[in-house]
């Protein structure tokens, strides 16, 4: 039965899987030494790969700090990469589950931020939330929860660690199967998950789940949010891993995005929500959000919803709507459309 499979993930196996990778279940959050840290998957610990894989992993600490996976298609970014081994400050080899050889390059922080302020940078809040990671996926024809001794469970782990972002498992003992059944996480049925997450005291929940169609398709339907608000994430792509790095890149952008806040001393007049279409990519995405951010009178966007080839945003301003309107025309990214909702504007990414 779908039901009893959470049975299996028993609270001794998770504490034992703690244990032996040696990480205290006290421990939630990244440390600041941990920002300056890569971890790179190897093959060998030859001289001659070390050095190749060094720019990788100094984009890696780039990209934990400022909380934009796009910046490694940053022009400017490739006269410091060049120069890697030159900001090192220490090295070494270790392993991880399901990885045989992990090279960790810890960078000297004051480099580091020195290179962010030149490549205009900001540095995203060293206090990272909490994301509970609550998915499931399918094994032996029956839904199944993932935890992070899983392969699923671990390449999640991998790429959160990857990008700075501090995700937790469930315990999966008594207390939450008598609350939460596989078939929340499927649906998903935020409600039940809600209740007994709080006991793990996370800021975010990510739920959902992680299907494979056939050996060349995988795919993620993931909703994140809390209480308040919810934002779906999607994904697809030819193996797994490749759908758990493009979910992650969309976690980090819709966690920094909800971190930004408007000046205080400032307060917003109000906030207007827009929709724009033909988004197709995490390029796209980067894009409108730029544009949006850098508009007149704009303090703060949020990014509400992530489709397939659609964002949703809520902007808070200082201006009106129609001086909104103005600045979006004059900035030529976005074609208006016809208004479907009198409280929503809608545009398309201009081709």
């Amino acid at each position: 039965m779908v039901e009893t499979m959470l049975g299996k993930r028993s609270l001794i196996c998770f504490c034992l899987f703690i244990s032996l990778i040696g990480i205290p279940l006290s421990i939630q959050a990244l440390s600041e030494a941990d920002l300056y840290q890569a971890m790179v998957p190897v093959n060998s610990q030859t001289d001659s790969e070390r050095q190749k894989i060094l720019p990788e992993a100094m984009t890696q600490v780039l990209i934990k700090l400022s909380g934009n996976p796009r910046l490694a298609d940053n022009v400017n970014i490739r006269s410091y990469l060049t120069q890697a081994p030159r900001y090192i400050q220490q090295y070494r080899y270790g392993s991880l589950p399901n990885l045989k050889s992990v090279l960790f390059v810890t960078f000297n922080s004051s480099a580091i931020d020195n290179i962010l302020q030149k490549l205009g940078q900001k540095k995203w809040v060293s206090e990272r939330p909490v994301v509970l990671v609550w998915l499931a996926t399918e094994a032996n024809a029956n839904h199944v929860t993932i935890d992070e001794s899983d392969k699923i469970g671990q390449l999640i782990k991998l790429n959160a660690q990857q990008r700075g972002i501090t995700c937790i498992f469930p315990a999966y003992d008594l207390e939450d199967m008598q609350q939460v059944s596989v078939n929340d996480l499927w649906a998903p049925n935020p409600s039940p998950i809600l209740k007994t997450a709080q006991r793990y005291q996370a800021d975010k929940l990510l739920i959902g789940r992680v299907t494979q169609a056939n050996s060349q398709s995988w795919s993620a339907q993931w909703q994140l949010g809390n209480a308040e608000q919810w934002q779906t994430i999607n994904a697809s792509g030819t193996n797994l891993n490749e759908v758990i790095q493009q979910g992650m890149d969309q976690i980090l952008l819709q966690l920094v995005s909800n971190d930004v806040s408007p000046n205080t001393g400032n307060a917003p007049k109000q906030k207007i929500e827009i929709i724009v279409n033909r988004v197709t990519g995490l390029a796209d995405y980067q894009k409108v959000q730029d544009f949006l951010q850098n508009l007149p009178a704009v303090l703060s966007v949020q990014v509400l919803n992530v489709g397939a080839d659609q964002l949703t945003f809520n902007i808070a301003t200082q201006g009106t709507e129609e001086d909104l309107i103005l600045a979006i025309e004059q900035g030529k990214l976005l074609t208006a459309l016809p208004k479907t909702d009198q409280n929503v504007l809608e545009y398309e990414l201009s081709l």
